[in-house]
């Protein structure tokens, strides 16, 4: 058995582990003593959850307060059992900033930790590795004869890009695309990533290879990361164990699904059906481009598939055009309610199609053209099988629904969704035999977890909350707006959608910025909202100085994050993905604000399936759907301002419905504190002139 005053004991069986991580996380333990960190009861008390859940394959939902340390808390005693057991430890995050945050932070630091107790020796060469799609990878094997028949596939511009990747190929070390700035035509890339089954051990053997090289690594790495979207992609594309074979993702692995929030979310995107005009248009082209005559099959086929390919085409395109223009005309997104709600326009050449190449296939002697030829065929055909299920609305568990899509919205995509996802990720996750941990900040609603155990499909999954041990009533001040001068009623009262005065918002800002250094984050559920406030806002932030930055434009997520952190006072403006896993620490956030209480659009055609379904089993869809969601993604954004205990600053709810509706008590008590002060915006100036600074 372990001594738990020394760091010596260290034998299996890992009936011990739980007790050494208790001690290690204590205030004696190697953690405070060795790494010289703050003892935090909540970061032990999950850490040993962790432990027992991982040594009994049990699933577990914590919720862990901002500041308590989760990813510590999760990796040393996951890595631990890794080592011990063989079992990898799958972890999966929402947003690249944790796991910049998992790589360059926190996995460090563990391996820091087991550097600096004797019994962390066996552990100290942990291996991690990051999973990332086949198809952001290159691959040697289809460069080589994408530079062969490269005649017979490109015209002369896109030839000079492939040759542009092969230059690239010489020095990169990843083979991964990112890397390559700008970045390859989407048509060269198609060709030569990895994402075919040509790309095989078979053909490429593990050491000529970007992907088999990153996937040698990933096998041996005790510590794998990915994010939600690739993971669940990976399950609803068949990649979990076969039959009752314990795992997740690989054989007998482990898993924790960090910012877990989102969870239901992203697996209702991805267990869904999506086809949409540009891909099979796209798909198509790769076969033969009737305008250039390139095209595989200029190579591999006849006149006769040639001409199936341009005939699919433009049926192809005759069956988005007439979508279009009968459902989309003044509509950006429909729901489908009835079978048979258009002509099958396209299918039977698509069938031409996929019969054409199965033919080719059986006639091919050469293999690596005929897995070409299979590729290209389960491809088209898996995207006409998706539009045959769409016209049918072929499954009564899912929503079907049309929508604009591209920047001018000429795009058409095909969609559906799981009207309760919930039964697919218990069935996908937690009946997979092994322990699974779905942590997050934000998964408790009135102090219990019932709620995100319903959405989630956690059933029977053990359960535990944590509170943040930040010191909120004295870092944060919470103003309440109590005035519609913001938030007003639209043309009809309680029938329109609320109106968001633009320019009062605006003007609103200016008072609090002038009094307010920092930087400030302003939360807005429309982009016409955004886009609004943002024109008003403009020269207000001139005249103050302050860089104006906002969702939408060229900058990406991560880049509009990181300039608010070089500027320093930056006003960004941001909308749904902005109210989650945005952490600026320090003198780059000290404002939040809550343009409107976060409510889901209801017409949406999966918010208007759940409501109905809700509706049909005799509940109330705004209590037990609409409310919730609104709760949680509240909480998430006002968690944006306090991220560790030397931040303070202020949160403005501007929406006055919180105070004048009777729902507005349940979005009251989602603050962290109820010290809050209502304000109403002519007496805001003398009322941030009274408060004084706070210390950063």
């Amino acid at each position: 058995m372990i001594s738990l005053k020394t760091d010596e004991g260290l034998n299996n069986p890992l009936t011990w582990l739980p007790d050494w991580v208790e001690h290690q996380f204590g205030p004696k333990g190697g953690l405070c003593q060795k790494l010289g960190l703050e003892y935090r009861p909540e970061q032990q008390q999950m850490a040993v959850r962790h432990a027992q859940s991982f040594l009994g394959d049990e699933s577990l939902l914590f919720e862990a307060g901002t500041g308590v340390g989760k990813s510590l808390a999760y990796l040393i005693p996951g890595i631990m059992f890794a080592v011990e057991t063989g079992r990898p430890l799958v972890i999966s995050t929402h947003t690249i900033a944790l796991q910049e945050q998992l790589q360059q932070k926190d996995l460090p630091l563990a391996r820091t930790f087991f550097q600096t107790i004797e019994a962390g020796k066996k552990y100290r060469q942990f291996q991690t590795a990051l999973l990332v799609g086949k198809g952001n990878y290159l691959c040697e094997t289809r460069l080589a004869r994408a530079l062969q028949s490269q005649q017979e596939l490109f015209e002369d511009e896109v030839a000079h890009d492939l040759k542009r990747v092969a230059e690239w190929a010489q020095t990169t070390q990843t083979g991964l695309r990112h890397e390559l700035v700008p970045p390859p035509r989407p048509e060269v890339w198609d060709e030569v990533n990895a994402d075919s089954s040509l790309c095989s051990r078979r053909s490429c053997g593990e050491t000529g290879c970007c992907y088999r090289r990153a996937r040698k690594l990933l096998d041996a790495a005790q510590v794998r990361i990915v994010n939600h979207s690739l993971l669940f992609a990976l399950i609803n594309a068949g990649a979990s164990p076969a039959g009752e074979r314990r795992g997740i993702l690989f054989p007998d692995d482990v898993a924790v699904l960090d910012e877990a929030h989102t969870i239901p979310g992203i697996a209702t995107e991805h267990f869904g059906l999506g086809v949409s005009s540009y891909a099979l248009s796209f798909a198509l082209k790769r076969l033969f481009n009737p305008k250039t005559g390139k095209g595989i099959l200029s190579r591999l086929g006849s006149h006769r598939d040639c001409l199936a390919v341009a005939d699919a085409m433009d049926a192809v395109g005759v069956f988005f055009n007439t979508v279009q223009s009968e459902w989309l005309k003044n509509r950006d997104v429909v729901r489908l309610r009835r079978p048979g709600w258009a002509e099958p326009l396209a299918q039977i050449p698509l069938k031409k199609v996929v019969d054409n190449l199965a033919y080719l296939e059986s006639r091919t002697e050469d293999e690596s053209k005929v897995t070409e030829l299979k590729d290209h065929r389960m491809r088209i055909s898996s995207m006409a099988q998706a539009i045959r299920e769409t016209l049918d609305l072929a499954d009564e568990h899912a929503v079907y629904w049309l929508e604009r899509a591209g920047k001018q919205g000429r795009l058409t995509h095909l969609r559906s969704a799981p009207i309760d996802v919930a039964p697919l990720l218990n069935q996908r996750l937690f009946q997979r035999h092994t322990s699974i941990n779905l942590t997050s900040a934000t998964l408790a609603l009135n102090g219990t977890l019932e709620h995100y155990r319903e959405k989630s499909g956690s059933w029977g999954a053990a359960g535990e909350i944590v509170s943040s041990p930040f010191d909120f009533p004295n870092r944060m001040r919470i103003l309440v707006n109590n005035r519609d001068d913001i938030i007003t009623a639209g043309v009809k009262a309680g029938r329109e959608p609320l109106h968001l005065d633009h320019d009062a918002l605006a003007n609103l800002l200016k008072t609090s910025l002038a009094h307010i250094g920092g930087g400030a984050l302003v939360l807005f559920t429309s982009y016409a909202d955004l886009n609004a406030t943002r024109h008003a806002l403009e020269p207000i932030l001139n005249k103050l100085n302050r860089p104006l930055l906002f969702q939408g434009s060229e900058m990406s997520r991560t880049a509009l994050t990181n300039r608010m952190k070089e500027v320093k006072n930056g006003v960004l403006l941001g909308t749904d993905s902005f109210w989650t896993g945005v952490d600026l620490p320090g003198i780059a956030l000290t404002q939040v604000y809550i343009t409107r209480l976060p409510f889901e659009n209801p017409s949406h055609p999966v918010a208007e399936a759940r409501s109905e379904h809700v509706r049909s089993s005799g509940g109330n869809p705004f209590l037990e759907l609409t409310l919730p969601e609104a709760l949680l993604k509240f909480r998430q954004g006002i968690g944006r301002l306090i991220r560790n205990q030397n931040d303070a600053g202020y949160v403005f709810v501007l929406d006055s419905r919180i105070v004048q509706k009777e729902y507005g008590a349940a979005f009251l008590n989602m603050l962290p504190h109820n010290h809050y002060l209502r304000f109403q915006p002519d007496c805001l100036e003398s009322l941030l002139a009274a408060q004084p600074p706070f210390s950063l």
